[in-house]
């Protein structure tokens, strides 16, 4: 390598056959050289690549079930709360429905009258909560879970 460094501090140039001969020497050498430091690399390594195979296939298994189950779990959570964001959006509706028709209402009845409307429509609303909280209630009590197909069938109505 000294030799090199002091041949080429010599010969900034290259200017004459005798000196391109010479840098042809240096040339062949340095490629030798670079072929036996990647054979040493190549020797020193090789076992610890067929260690790291042997790690990486022992752990390839689990890896890849885990993330089947992982994969699959994530898929009904997604379902789930893709039918629970549709239940809301139809309830959202259904409220706006029966606001507007109170609304309508409104300017057709006496003020005693409206008083009684919304009153009823409150009652309503209470009993239609409690009445959705006692089936949800039971159907968890069966050991069963909010199925999410028959909701987002629901919701397309």
């Amino acid at each position: 390598m000294r030799d090199l460094s002091g041949w080429l501090s010599e010969h900034p140039v290259i200017q004459d056959e005798t000196e391109a001969k010479e840098a042809k020497i240096f040339i062949d050498r340095a490629r030798l050289g670079l072929k036996d430091l990647e054979d040493e690399r190549v020797n020193l390594v090789k076992p610890l690549n067929q260690q790291l195979e042997q790690i990486n296939e022992h752990y390839r298994q689990p890896r890849d079930t885990l993330r089947k189950v992982l994969d699959e779990l994530e898929r009904r959570v997604t379902g789930f709360l893709t039918a629970e964001e549709a239940r809301h959006r139809q309830d959202i509706a259904e409220a706006k429905r029966v606001e507007r028709l109170l609304k309508s209402l409104r300017g057709k009845l006496s003020g005693k009258s409206w008083l009684s409307l919304n009153k009823l429509r409150l009652e309503s609303l209470d009993l239609t909560l409690q009445l959705l909280h006692w089936k949800r209630m039971q159907s968890l009590k069966r050991g069963k879970k909010p199925s999410a197909r028959k909701s987002a069938r629901k919701g397309k109505r």
